[in-house]
């Protein structure tokens, strides 16, 4: 049994169909069973629908007994997912979170638990979860070893108050750095904006915004690289929303970002890319590989990243302790089934991203 809690938000209820879809015993959790009753009568077969405040310990205990993984698509993951892992845990389950970080992790691993094969999966969504996952599949997959890194990512989506409030906390809140990077382990202020920029399979006129996040950190340690650059691409009014919401009360800059969103979206599908190219070596020989991933808005995206951790967690195929999705995960056999569930596409290409601003779409 695997329960999932949010299961009436856009998150839970697309990891709710696919894991219905995988074929997984379901019990769907939220705050007013009337809200998840309708993405239960979606799926097939006997599906639970349960009343739970995943803020009040005794009810997420209850709802997590009996369940062999709770997964958690509700949110503000900041005020959540620490609590919550440690009542599941405590209540005899694994558990798996949309949102969270690394430190969240270690928090939750120092608080410990009954029984020492216990299971904890943080950033198991688009962007932290497959945006890590990504780097190390295509490191796996083309690769005997890696140096270096640039990565863009970039989200065309309207925001949900509890997804914007998840994004500020990750951006403004210490989990990401402005300006950092990777060089041989992280450093302050070493690179730039780049505003206006035409990027390679992102709208025109775009902005990128580097970072350096928890997980940047774990990849790159992973990777074993000597340099990581990562940016994030902000559409149009993204970029004034972020920077003003460092100065503004989080309400209102949660607004603002909501507001943002929702201009940049209006008449464009929602989308998520991710754009990696790496370099290293095969057989002693130089290569370049740049790696693109497309998709669907960042809750769909998202919802699938927590189903497919919600399997491995179930399935025995993650190890016991804590650990974020972009190292705890197998990027080959993750990839693979986000592919197979027709939830992104993905394309390799034997260039880098410069040579790429080069080319016409048409011909690639």
């Amino acid at each position: 049994m695997i329960g999932l809690l949010g299961a009436s938000g856009a998150v839970g209820a697309h990891a709710a169909r696919l894991l219905s879809r995988h074929g997984a015993d379901l019990r769907l959790g939220g705050r007013r069973p009337e809200t998840v009753a309708p993405v239960a009568g979606e799926l097939p077969g006997g599906v639970e629908v349960v009343r739970v405040d995943a803020t009040r310990e005794a009810s997420l205990a209850a709802f997590a007994r009996g369940c062999t993984v709770v997964a958690n698509c509700a949110g503000p993951a900041q005020h959540l997912a620490e609590a919550a892992a440690r009542t599941v845990w405590r209540a005899g389950a694994h558990y798996v979170d949309a949102g969270g970080d690394a430190a969240t992790a270690e928090r939750v691993a120092q608080g410990g638990a009954a029984g020492d094969d216990r299971r904890a999966v943080f950033a198991a969504g688009a962007w932290p979860g497959l945006s890590g996952l990504f780097p190390r599949w295509l490191a796996a997959r083309e690769f005997a070893t890696v140096h270096t890194l640039t990565a863009y990512i970039g989200v065309r989506d309207r925001f949900t108050a509890t997804a914007a409030a998840d994004y500020l906390d990750g951006a403004l809140d210490g989990a990401s750095e402005p300006l950092a990077a990777w060089r041989q382990g992280p450093r302050s202020r070493v690179l730039t904006r780049q505003i206006d920029e035409a990027l390679p399979f992102f709208p025109e006129g775009v902005s990128a915004f580097p970072y350096l996040d928890h997980e940047g950190v774990q990849v790159a340690r992973a990777l074993g690289l000597t340099r990581a650059d990562w940016y994030s691409v902000l559409p149009g009014t993204w970029g004034v929303a972020l920077d003003r919401a460092r100065t503004r009360p989080r309400a209102d800059a949660v607004a603002d970002l909501c507001r943002a969103s929702e201009v940049d979206a209006a008449g464009h599908p929602a989308s998520t890319t991710l754009l990696t190219q790496l370099d290293g070596e095969v057989d002693g020989v130089a290569r370049t590989r740049t790696g693109l991933v497309q998709g669907p808005g960042v809750s769909e995206l998202t919802g699938a990243v927590t189903a497919v951790s919600a399997l491995a967690v179930h399935d025995g195929t993650v190890a016991p302790g804590t650990a974020c999705a972009a190292t705890a995960l197998d990027p080959l056999a993750t990839l693979t089934w986000l592919l197979a569930a027709g939830v992104c596409r993905v394309t390799v290409l034997a260039t880098s991203i410069e040579a790429l601003r080069t080319v016409e779409a048409g011909a690639l």
